[in-house]
Protein backbone atom coordinates (compact mmCIF):
# COMPACT_ATOMS: atom_id res chain seq x y z
CA UNK A 1 0.00 0.00 0.00
CA UNK A 2 1.35 3.44 -0.93
CA UNK A 3 2.19 5.60 2.05
CA UNK A 4 0.19 8.82 1.96
CA UNK A 5 0.71 12.18 3.65
CA UNK A 6 -2.10 14.77 3.63
CA UNK A 7 -1.42 17.44 1.03
CA UNK A 8 -2.06 20.19 3.58
CA UNK A 9 0.99 18.97 5.51
CA UNK A 10 3.27 19.45 2.52
CA UNK A 11 5.98 21.87 3.73
CA UNK A 12 8.80 21.60 1.21
CA UNK A 13 9.87 24.46 -1.02
CA UNK A 14 8.59 24.37 -4.55
CA UNK A 15 10.84 22.68 -7.14
CA UNK A 16 11.83 24.46 -10.35
CA UNK A 17 11.15 21.46 -12.59
CA UNK A 18 10.67 17.72 -12.36
CA UNK A 19 12.26 15.40 -14.93
CA UNK A 20 10.09 12.34 -15.58
CA UNK A 21 11.86 9.61 -17.49
CA UNK A 22 8.94 7.90 -19.26
CA UNK A 23 11.43 5.49 -20.85
CA UNK A 24 15.16 4.82 -20.54
CA UNK A 25 15.29 3.16 -23.97
CA UNK A 26 17.20 5.02 -26.69
CA UNK A 27 17.90 4.49 -30.39
CA UNK A 28 21.26 6.32 -30.25
CA UNK A 29 24.52 5.24 -28.65
CA UNK A 30 26.28 8.57 -27.98
CA UNK A 31 29.79 8.42 -26.56
CA UNK A 32 29.07 11.41 -24.27
CA UNK A 33 25.95 9.84 -22.69
CA UNK A 34 26.12 7.50 -19.66
CA UNK A 35 23.36 5.22 -21.00
CA UNK A 36 25.92 2.45 -21.63
CA UNK A 37 27.10 2.79 -18.02
CA UNK A 38 23.63 2.44 -16.57
CA UNK A 39 22.84 -0.77 -14.68
CA UNK A 40 19.09 -0.29 -14.85
CA UNK A 41 16.68 -2.50 -16.75
CA UNK A 42 15.34 -0.92 -19.94
CA UNK A 43 11.67 -0.21 -19.29
CA UNK A 44 8.91 2.26 -20.08
CA UNK A 45 6.36 3.60 -17.60
CA UNK A 46 2.77 2.50 -17.68
CA UNK A 47 0.64 5.48 -18.68
CA UNK A 48 -1.56 4.96 -15.61
CA UNK A 49 1.54 5.23 -13.38
CA UNK A 50 2.63 8.42 -15.17
CA UNK A 51 -0.82 9.92 -14.64
CA UNK A 52 -0.71 9.06 -10.93
CA UNK A 53 2.59 10.91 -10.62
CA UNK A 54 1.23 13.93 -12.50
CA UNK A 55 -1.92 13.97 -10.36
CA UNK A 56 0.08 14.13 -7.14
CA UNK A 57 2.47 16.81 -8.41
CA UNK A 58 -0.52 18.89 -9.53
CA UNK A 59 -2.45 18.46 -6.27
CA UNK A 60 0.56 19.31 -4.09
CA UNK A 61 1.61 22.14 -6.47
CA UNK A 62 5.22 20.97 -6.34
CA UNK A 63 6.26 22.46 -9.70
CA UNK A 64 4.88 24.06 -12.86
CA UNK A 65 7.38 22.44 -15.25
CA UNK A 66 7.53 18.81 -16.40
CA UNK A 67 10.45 17.57 -18.52
CA UNK A 68 10.20 14.21 -20.30
CA UNK A 69 13.75 12.96 -19.94
CA UNK A 70 16.65 11.75 -17.80
CA UNK A 71 18.05 8.97 -19.95
CA UNK A 72 16.30 7.54 -22.99
CA UNK A 73 14.57 8.92 -26.06
CA UNK A 74 11.07 10.12 -25.01
CA UNK A 75 9.69 9.83 -28.56
CA UNK A 76 10.16 6.06 -28.27
CA UNK A 77 7.58 6.04 -25.48
CA UNK A 78 4.41 4.54 -27.06
CA UNK A 79 2.08 6.88 -25.15
CA UNK A 80 4.15 10.06 -25.36
CA UNK A 81 1.43 12.19 -26.96
CA UNK A 82 -1.15 11.03 -24.41
CA UNK A 83 1.33 11.78 -21.62
CA UNK A 84 1.96 15.32 -22.88
CA UNK A 85 -1.76 15.99 -23.30
CA UNK A 86 -2.45 14.77 -19.77
CA UNK A 87 0.28 16.94 -18.26
CA UNK A 88 -1.03 19.93 -20.21
CA UNK A 89 -4.56 19.15 -19.02
CA UNK A 90 -3.25 19.36 -15.46
CA UNK A 91 -1.78 22.79 -16.12
CA UNK A 92 1.92 22.00 -16.56
CA UNK A 93 4.44 23.57 -18.89
CA UNK A 94 5.92 20.63 -20.83
CA UNK A 95 9.37 20.08 -22.32
CA UNK A 96 10.78 17.17 -24.32
CA UNK A 97 14.50 16.56 -24.83
CA UNK A 98 15.00 14.44 -27.96
CA UNK A 99 17.88 13.48 -30.24
CA UNK A 100 15.61 14.47 -33.14
CA UNK A 101 15.92 11.31 -35.21
CA UNK A 102 12.22 10.41 -34.88
CA UNK A 103 10.84 13.79 -35.90
CA UNK A 104 8.99 12.71 -39.03
CA UNK A 105 6.00 14.76 -40.19
CA UNK A 106 3.42 12.60 -38.39
CA UNK A 107 5.30 12.85 -35.10
CA UNK A 108 5.73 16.60 -35.40
CA UNK A 109 2.02 17.09 -36.13
CA UNK A 110 1.12 14.97 -33.10
CA UNK A 111 3.48 17.02 -30.91
CA UNK A 112 1.74 20.17 -32.13
CA UNK A 113 -1.69 18.66 -31.34
CA UNK A 114 -0.53 17.57 -27.90
CA UNK A 115 0.19 21.18 -26.91
CA UNK A 116 3.89 20.67 -26.14
CA UNK A 117 5.49 23.91 -24.95
CA UNK A 118 9.18 23.31 -25.71
CA UNK A 119 10.87 20.88 -28.08
CA UNK A 120 14.54 20.62 -27.13
CA UNK A 121 16.63 18.86 -29.80
CA UNK A 122 20.13 17.67 -28.96
CA UNK A 123 21.76 18.00 -32.37
CA UNK A 124 25.26 18.37 -30.85
CA UNK A 125 26.85 19.64 -34.08
CA UNK A 126 26.11 20.43 -37.73
CA UNK A 127 29.14 18.49 -38.95
CA UNK A 128 28.93 14.90 -40.12
CA UNK A 129 32.19 13.88 -38.42
CA UNK A 130 30.70 14.85 -35.05
CA UNK A 131 27.57 12.81 -35.82
CA UNK A 132 29.40 9.48 -36.18
CA UNK A 133 30.12 9.03 -32.42
CA UNK A 134 26.38 9.08 -31.77
CA UNK A 135 26.00 5.51 -33.01
CA UNK A 136 22.87 6.10 -35.08
CA UNK A 137 21.69 3.97 -37.99
CA UNK A 138 20.14 7.05 -39.63
CA UNK A 139 22.53 8.72 -42.05
CA UNK A 140 23.53 12.28 -41.23
CA UNK A 141 21.90 14.00 -44.19
CA UNK A 142 18.48 12.43 -43.53
CA UNK A 143 18.81 13.18 -39.82
CA UNK A 144 19.59 16.86 -40.27
CA UNK A 145 16.95 17.38 -42.97
CA UNK A 146 14.35 15.81 -40.68
CA UNK A 147 15.14 18.39 -38.00
CA UNK A 148 14.96 21.29 -40.46
CA UNK A 149 11.60 20.01 -41.74
CA UNK A 150 10.32 19.78 -38.16
CA UNK A 151 11.32 23.42 -37.56
CA UNK A 152 9.51 24.47 -40.74
CA UNK A 153 6.31 22.59 -39.83
CA UNK A 154 6.18 24.00 -36.30
CA UNK A 155 6.90 27.52 -37.52
CA UNK A 156 4.12 27.34 -40.10
CA UNK A 157 1.62 26.03 -37.56
CA UNK A 158 -0.38 28.07 -35.06
CA UNK A 159 1.44 26.30 -32.22
CA UNK A 160 3.12 28.32 -29.48
CA UNK A 161 5.83 25.64 -29.24
CA UNK A 162 9.40 26.83 -28.81
CA UNK A 163 12.30 24.94 -30.40
CA UNK A 164 15.63 24.80 -28.57
CA UNK A 165 18.58 23.32 -30.49
CA UNK A 166 21.32 22.04 -28.19
CA UNK A 167 24.89 22.35 -29.53
CA UNK A 168 27.97 21.06 -27.69
CA UNK A 169 31.32 22.72 -27.14
CA UNK A 170 33.88 20.35 -25.58
CA UNK A 171 36.86 22.70 -25.79
CA UNK A 172 36.93 22.83 -21.97
CA UNK A 173 36.98 19.06 -21.48
CA UNK A 174 40.45 19.33 -19.93
CA UNK A 175 38.79 20.49 -16.69
CA UNK A 176 36.99 17.18 -16.24
CA UNK A 177 37.98 13.58 -15.56
CA UNK A 178 37.34 11.50 -18.68
CA UNK A 179 39.26 8.40 -19.78
CA UNK A 180 38.22 8.64 -23.43
CA UNK A 181 38.61 11.49 -25.85
CA UNK A 182 35.27 13.22 -26.35
CA UNK A 183 35.68 15.95 -28.91
CA UNK A 184 32.73 17.76 -30.46
CA UNK A 185 33.36 21.22 -31.87
CA UNK A 186 36.56 21.08 -29.86
CA UNK A 187 38.38 23.90 -31.66
CA UNK A 188 37.11 27.44 -31.21
CA UNK A 189 37.26 28.31 -34.91
CA UNK A 190 35.52 25.11 -35.95
CA UNK A 191 32.82 25.68 -33.35
CA UNK A 192 31.73 29.08 -34.63
CA UNK A 193 31.89 27.90 -38.25
CA UNK A 194 29.58 25.05 -37.31
CA UNK A 195 27.25 27.46 -35.53
CA UNK A 196 27.03 29.73 -38.58
CA UNK A 197 26.09 26.77 -40.80
CA UNK A 198 23.30 25.83 -38.40
CA UNK A 199 21.93 29.38 -38.23
CA UNK A 200 21.97 29.77 -41.99
CA UNK A 201 20.14 26.49 -42.57
CA UNK A 202 17.46 27.35 -40.01
CA UNK A 203 16.89 30.82 -41.43
CA UNK A 204 16.57 29.25 -44.86
CA UNK A 205 13.65 26.99 -43.85
CA UNK A 206 12.08 29.96 -42.05
CA UNK A 207 12.47 32.08 -45.21
CA UNK A 208 14.46 34.66 -43.24
CA UNK A 209 17.85 34.45 -44.97
CA UNK A 210 18.11 38.25 -44.90
CA UNK A 211 18.59 38.07 -41.10
CA UNK A 212 21.77 36.01 -41.36
CA UNK A 213 24.41 38.77 -41.57
CA UNK A 214 22.99 40.61 -38.58
CA UNK A 215 22.87 37.43 -36.49
CA UNK A 216 26.36 36.34 -37.58
CA UNK A 217 27.76 39.74 -36.60
CA UNK A 218 26.16 39.47 -33.16
CA UNK A 219 27.33 35.87 -32.70
CA UNK A 220 30.89 36.87 -33.56
CA UNK A 221 30.83 39.27 -30.62
CA UNK A 222 29.93 36.51 -28.18
CA UNK A 223 32.59 34.77 -26.10
CA UNK A 224 31.33 31.25 -25.55
CA UNK A 225 34.11 30.54 -23.06
CA UNK A 226 32.66 33.16 -20.73
CA UNK A 227 30.51 32.00 -17.81
CA UNK A 228 27.98 34.59 -18.97
CA UNK A 229 27.15 32.38 -21.93
CA UNK A 230 26.68 29.03 -20.22
CA UNK A 231 23.22 27.59 -20.95
CA UNK A 232 22.09 30.71 -22.73
CA UNK A 233 19.10 30.67 -25.05
CA UNK A 234 20.34 32.47 -28.18
CA UNK A 235 17.15 33.36 -30.04
CA UNK A 236 17.44 33.65 -33.81
CA UNK A 237 13.65 33.73 -34.31
CA UNK A 238 10.66 34.18 -32.03
CA UNK A 239 10.22 30.40 -31.91
CA UNK A 240 13.78 29.10 -32.38
CA UNK A 241 16.82 29.32 -30.11
CA UNK A 242 20.26 27.68 -30.00
CA UNK A 243 21.86 26.69 -26.71
CA UNK A 244 25.60 26.17 -26.54
CA UNK A 245 26.43 23.69 -23.79
CA UNK A 246 29.76 22.88 -22.24
CA UNK A 247 30.97 19.31 -21.70
CA UNK A 248 28.67 17.55 -19.24
CA UNK A 249 30.49 14.82 -17.34
CA UNK A 250 27.49 13.35 -15.45
CA UNK A 251 29.22 13.44 -12.08
CA UNK A 252 32.62 12.13 -13.29
CA UNK A 253 30.96 9.06 -14.78
CA UNK A 254 33.43 8.75 -17.66
CA UNK A 255 36.50 7.79 -15.66
CA UNK A 256 37.70 4.87 -13.57
CA UNK A 257 40.65 6.87 -12.31
CA UNK A 258 40.80 8.44 -8.89
CA UNK A 259 38.45 11.36 -8.33
CA UNK A 260 39.12 13.59 -5.34
CA UNK A 261 35.84 14.07 -3.47
CA UNK A 262 34.55 17.22 -1.88
CA UNK A 263 31.92 17.92 0.78
CA UNK A 264 31.48 21.53 -0.37
CA UNK A 265 29.76 22.80 -3.50
CA UNK A 266 26.68 24.69 -4.62
CA UNK A 267 24.46 22.52 -6.81
CA UNK A 268 21.77 24.20 -8.89
CA UNK A 269 20.32 20.87 -9.99
CA UNK A 270 19.95 19.43 -6.50
CA UNK A 271 18.46 22.67 -5.25
CA UNK A 272 16.02 23.30 -8.05
CA UNK A 273 15.11 20.04 -9.78
CA UNK A 274 14.07 16.45 -9.18
CA UNK A 275 14.27 13.27 -11.24
CA UNK A 276 11.80 10.40 -11.48
CA UNK A 277 13.25 7.37 -13.26
CA UNK A 278 11.26 4.95 -15.40
CA UNK A 279 11.34 2.36 -12.59
CA UNK A 280 9.70 4.82 -10.18
CA UNK A 281 12.82 5.78 -8.24
CA UNK A 282 12.92 9.42 -7.15
CA UNK A 283 16.41 10.91 -7.44
CA UNK A 284 17.88 14.15 -6.19
CA UNK A 285 18.45 15.59 -9.68
CA UNK A 286 18.40 14.75 -13.39
CA UNK A 287 22.16 14.00 -13.37
CA UNK A 288 21.67 11.00 -11.08
CA UNK A 289 20.88 8.70 -14.02
CA UNK A 290 21.20 5.43 -12.07
CA UNK A 291 19.51 6.38 -8.81
CA UNK A 292 22.62 6.56 -6.64
CA UNK A 293 20.82 9.08 -4.43
CA UNK A 294 17.49 7.27 -4.47
CA UNK A 295 15.07 9.05 -2.13
CA UNK A 296 12.32 6.46 -2.49
CA UNK A 297 10.17 4.65 -5.04
CA UNK A 298 6.76 5.85 -6.20
CA UNK A 299 5.42 2.32 -6.54
CA UNK A 300 5.46 2.02 -2.75
CA UNK A 301 5.42 5.62 -1.47
CA UNK A 302 3.81 8.88 -2.42
CA UNK A 303 5.97 11.69 -3.74
CA UNK A 304 4.91 13.94 -0.86
CA UNK A 305 6.00 11.36 1.72
CA UNK A 306 9.37 11.00 -0.03
CA UNK A 307 10.01 14.74 -0.25
CA UNK A 308 8.99 15.37 3.34
CA UNK A 309 11.07 12.50 4.76
CA UNK A 310 13.89 13.30 7.17
CA UNK A 311 16.55 11.90 4.80
CA UNK A 312 15.38 13.96 1.82
CA UNK A 313 15.10 17.11 3.90
CA UNK A 314 18.62 16.65 5.29
CA UNK A 315 20.13 16.18 1.82
CA UNK A 316 18.28 19.14 0.29
CA UNK A 317 18.91 21.41 3.30
CA UNK A 318 22.61 20.57 3.03
CA UNK A 319 22.62 21.50 -0.67
CA UNK A 320 21.10 24.90 0.12
CA UNK A 321 24.06 25.51 2.45
CA UNK A 322 26.58 24.21 -0.13
CA UNK A 323 27.16 21.07 1.96
CA UNK A 324 27.27 17.78 0.03
CA UNK A 325 26.13 14.98 2.34
CA UNK A 326 25.80 12.08 -0.10
CA UNK A 327 28.90 10.33 -1.55
CA UNK A 328 27.48 10.57 -5.08
CA UNK A 329 27.15 14.35 -4.75
CA UNK A 330 30.68 14.52 -3.33
CA UNK A 331 31.99 12.63 -6.37
CA UNK A 332 29.91 14.72 -8.77
CA UNK A 333 31.64 17.86 -7.52
CA UNK A 334 35.00 16.14 -7.29
CA UNK A 335 37.85 16.39 -9.78
CA UNK A 336 41.08 14.73 -10.91
CA UNK A 337 43.22 16.84 -8.55
CA UNK A 338 42.72 18.78 -5.33
CA UNK A 339 43.49 21.98 -7.19
CA UNK A 340 40.78 21.26 -9.75
CA UNK A 341 38.35 20.49 -6.92
CA UNK A 342 38.90 24.00 -5.61
CA UNK A 343 38.46 25.50 -9.07
CA UNK A 344 35.26 23.51 -9.58
CA UNK A 345 33.83 24.64 -6.22
CA UNK A 346 34.55 28.31 -6.93
CA UNK A 347 33.36 28.15 -10.55
CA UNK A 348 30.09 26.34 -9.85
CA UNK A 349 29.29 28.57 -6.87
CA UNK A 350 29.81 31.66 -9.00
CA UNK A 351 27.91 30.30 -11.99
CA UNK A 352 24.97 28.66 -10.22
CA UNK A 353 24.52 30.81 -7.12
CA UNK A 354 25.33 34.28 -8.38
CA UNK A 355 25.46 34.43 -12.19
CA UNK A 356 22.54 32.18 -13.12
CA UNK A 357 19.87 33.33 -10.71
CA UNK A 358 17.28 32.59 -13.35
CA UNK A 359 17.08 29.18 -14.99
CA UNK A 360 18.59 30.39 -18.23
CA UNK A 361 19.60 33.67 -19.79
CA UNK A 362 18.00 34.80 -23.03
CA UNK A 363 19.77 36.71 -25.76
CA UNK A 364 17.71 37.89 -28.74
CA UNK A 365 19.72 38.24 -31.95
CA UNK A 366 17.06 38.52 -34.62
Amino acid sequence: MIQQIPIQNFKINKIGRIHIEVTNICNFNCNFCPANLSKRKKISMELSFFKKIIDEIAEAKITKFIDFHVLGEPLLYPKIFDAIKYAKHKGFNTNINTNGSLLDQKTVKNLIKSGLDTLRISIVSTREKDYLPRGSKTNYHDYFQRILTAIKLINESSSHMKIILQVWDTSDIRYFAADKDIRINGKKGEFKDSLFVLVKDILSVLSKEDHFEKIRTNLNKMNFNSVKNIWTNIWIDDKVAIVVSKFFDWGNSFTKKRVYLTKIGYCKYGNDSLGILSNGNVVICCIDYDGRVCLGNLHSRSLVSILTSKRTQEIRDGLKKSILLHPYCQRCFGAKSRFMVLIKILATTYIFKFRLRKEQRDIILY
